[in-house]
C-alpha cells in the first residue's frame, strides 16, 4: 500500500512538473522576418515544342462526312436501280 501511495505521489509530481513546463512555453524568435523570401529557380528543362496534332473530334467529323458521302452514293445507286427495274 505504501508503494502504491509513493508511486501515485511521484506521478502527481511529474504531471505537475510537465504542466509547469508547458505553461512556461516561450516562442522562438521570428526567423522568417530576417530571412530572404523564397525565390524559385528557373527551370533547366528546354521548352516543350508543340507539334502538329489532330483532335479526335476533327478526325471523327471527317470520318462521319466520308460515311455520309458513301451512304448518299449507295442511296443514289439504289434509286437508280429501282428506276431501271421499274421501267
Amino acid at each position: 500500500m505504501a508503494e502504491r501511495l509513493h508511486k501515485w505521489e511521484e506521478d502527481i509530481k511529474r504531471e505537475l512538473k510537465e504542466q509547469k513546463e508547458a505553461a512556461n512555453f516561450k516562442a522562438k524568435p521570428p526567423m522568417v522576418l530576417e530571412k530572404q523570401p523564397f525565390q524559385p529557380k528557373p527551370s533547366d528543362k528546354p521548352l516543350s515544342e508543340v507539334s502538329n496534332f489532330e483532335l479526335h473530334s476533327d478526325r471523327r467529323a471527317r470520318e462521319r462526312e466520308e460515311f455520309e458521302q458513301l451512304r448518299k452514293q449507295k442511296e443514289a445507286e439504289l434509286e437508280a436501280n429501282k428506276r431501271q427495274v421499274g421501267t
